[in-house]
């Protein structure tokens, strides 16, 4: 089965040569190099569903390309921008981009818990908070699709020259209450809600627990019951020659994996060594992929080694 899917798969690399580089460490040099020395030029715009924070008015902006989505929101909350207007208030030019509430800027540098009060979108994608912008512009606006279409990435591995010298619109728009509460406040993760900072004492905790409490011990879930299906998981997207057979190979490793499931008071051993399930050509491929730094600076790793990842 390894050696079928040797044969069939197709996915691929996206490694970047440098002219000037020797070596791993130069190729790096090389990239970080470029992204020190350009800059993308984005307009930020007050989302057209919005219309209870201030436009921005400042023109164009520079940003660092490797600069997280989360700088932006703080460039702007500190000028004003996060602060939700009542229907009384209709001026937009209260404030200035020099106008800085240090109190909020002094939040954000100190703090690695402060609320959200921004979203941003390119087009219709909400962008996560831990995304950097070049990443962002690739992967969400009109001319990244056109890019991903073509071969220019192998001809130049830092995009097409119009990724650098086109505007790209990022809209803005406050976050809403029910959102607000299910992210982490940094991160973007789904976390507590901010509105109810309630805890819960360890006596409490005991409470809720039904194996501590009452006995009750929770039903044994099945593992082999995700793994025995023919469809692929939902968290597979990419399409390659050689799916079907990646199906297969975890639908085999999940029975060596997880038999004894299936019988009263059975040893918990596998009956194939997991090792006889990894793909020497595949590995060969991730190894050669994460070692690209472009690559690995930008989160521009391909779709096809995070999706297996996750559901293998």
């Amino acid at each position: 089965m390894n050696s079928c899917l040797s044969q069939m798969e197709q996915f691929p690399v996206k490694v970047h040569d440098f002219p000037s580089g020797n070596g791993n460490g130069s190729r790096g040099s090389q990239a970080l190099k470029f992204f020190n020395t350009h800059q993308l030029k984005c307009q930020l715009q007050r989302h057209p569903d919005c219309t209870n924070v201030k436009q921005w008015k400042g023109g164009p902006v520079k940003i660092d390309p490797l600069a997280l989505v989360q700088a932006i929101e703080r460039y702007l909350v500190v000028r004003g921008y996060g602060r939700i207007r009542e229907e009384d208030e209709d001026s937009d030019d209260d404030g200035s981009d020099d106008e800085i509430d240090e109190s909020l800027a002094a939040q954000f540098l100190n703090s690695g818990s402060v609320r959200h009060r921004l979203q941003f979108y390119i087009g219709d994608h909400l962008l996560p908070y831990n995304m950097t912008v070049y990443q962002a512009v690739r992967q969400y606006s009109l001319q990244a699709e056109e890019e991903r279409e073509s071969t220019d990435d192998e001809a130049n591995p830092l995009g097409r020259a119009g990724i650098w010298t086109k505007t790209h619109t990022i809209w803005y728009k406050p976050v809403r209450e029910d959102e607000d509460g299910s992210k982490d406040a940094v991160g973007g993760k789904r976390g507590r809600a901010q509105t109810a900072p309630t805890k819960t004492s360890p006596r409490n905790a005991k409470k809720q627990d039904e194996l501590w409490h009452d006995g009750v011990c929770p039903s044994v879930i099945n593992p082999l019951e995700t793994y025995l299906t023919s469809e692929p998981p939902e968290t597979i997207t990419f399409d390659d020659p050689s799916l079907e057979v990646i199906l297969l190979l975890r639908v085999l490793h999940s029975i060596s994996r997880y038999w004894f499931y299936l019988y009263d008071n059975a040893a918990c051993k596998e009956i194939i060594s997991t090792n006889e399930f990894i793909n020497s050509k595949l590995t060969a491929k991730a190894n050669r992929q994460l070692q690209d730094p472009l690559v690995i600076m930008t989160g521009n790793i391909p779709t096809w080694l995070i999706e297996l990842g996750k559901s293998w």
